[in-house]
């Protein structure tokens, strides 16, 4: 590693993360990107992670970041942070900058108060994790997915650019019928002895910044982020007692919002879980893996939902 020279990551080097973005995966998130994501301050430290620069020519070269979120049960709350951002410059591959940037961020987290890392590695990702970093596979979260016959305009303002603007303004127009009464709900796998990241007021302001919204369907709130397919991060567990009604409501949002794909994901063996497999086919999605800080941590008590994955 001599050859790289190492920093915390700051609100200075935001620029540096584009770069090293546009190299990696031929996208410029933006400053605002990297300021919204960081800014989770009520939930735990900010700026974990580190970035490196090539000793040669100062050339951004990798990042690895991870961010705090809450985790609750029976009461009791734990600082946990999620792995997020990964990249490495085309310059730079190879070099073995992912496992030393994860294990001196794994270092700072565990350092500011974290007792878990968790995460859903893609498949690309997934051999560094175990491999190298000693993450452990628990499961996979399990999806469930309903195709609607509708005009795929969700789809194509996903694909083609230009019309992104404009679909945004029909979704904000179609939206103003389906407003909810409450801006967050409690997180439906959060049962009796059984945890799950905090889905407060605050936590699901923090998460718009990427796109995520409640919504009422049914007179119910939904969590749910458009972006291709309509993502449904999480539903409130009172649209159990008229289940069958509140997915023709949701199809009919679906239909009008050009959305032909609902995406419904949640951890294995969780409330809505238990539902859904009972009436939809079940795909095998994300691995679920973490790496303990903390070793009282209850992980085999960590649910989840679509909506606690990073990219939501």
């Amino acid at each position: 590693m001599n050859e790289y020279r190492f920093e915390r990551i700051s609100e200075k080097h935001y620029p540096d993360l584009i770069y090293i973005s546009k190299s990696a995966f031929d996208i410029d998130p933006g400053i605002n990107f990297f300021k919204s994501k960081n800014n989770n301050a009520l939930f735990g430290e900010t700026h974990l992670g580190y970035i490196a620069y090539s000793v040669k020519d100062n050339e951004p070269s990798a990042f690895y970041g991870v961010y705090s979120y809450p985790f609750l049960i029976n009461g009791t709350y734990y600082a946990v942070v999620q792995s997020g951002d990964t990249m490495t410059h085309k310059n730079h591959v190879g070099k073995g900058l992912f496992t030393t940037l994860a294990k001196m961020t794994y270092a700072l987290a565990k350092e500011k108060g974290a007792t878990l890392v968790f995460g859903f590695p893609n498949d690309n990702s997934y051999p560094g994790f175990v491999r190298k970093l000693d993450w452990i596979h628990r499961d996979n979260i399990n999806l469930y997915k309903i195709k609607v016959q509708t005009l795929p305009f969700l789809k194509l303002a996903k694909k083609i650019s230009f019309l992104n603007p404009l679909y945004k303004l029909y979704l904000k127009f179609i939206d103003q019928f389906f407003k909810a009464d409450v801006n967050f709900f409690q997180n439906s796998v959060i049962e009796t002895d059984t945890g799950g990241i905090l889905h407060n007021k605050e936590f699901v302001s923090y998460k718009s910044f990427n796109g995520g919204k409640i919504i009422s369907i049914n007179k119910t709130p939904v969590w749910l982020k458009p972006d291709g397919f309509l993502f449904i991060g999480d539903i409130d567990i009172k649209a159990s007692e008229n289940f069958g009604k509140f997915i023709s409501s949701l199809k009919y949002y679906a239909f009008f919002t050009g959305s032909d794909i609902i995406q419904f994901g949640f951890s294995p063996d969780s409330f809505w879980d238990k539902i859904f497999s009972k009436s939809f086919e079940e795909i095998k999605g994300a691995a679920f893996g973490y790496l303990k800080f903390d070793d009282n941590f209850p992980i085999e008590k960590f649910h989840y939902t679509q909506a606690d994955i990073d990219t939501f």
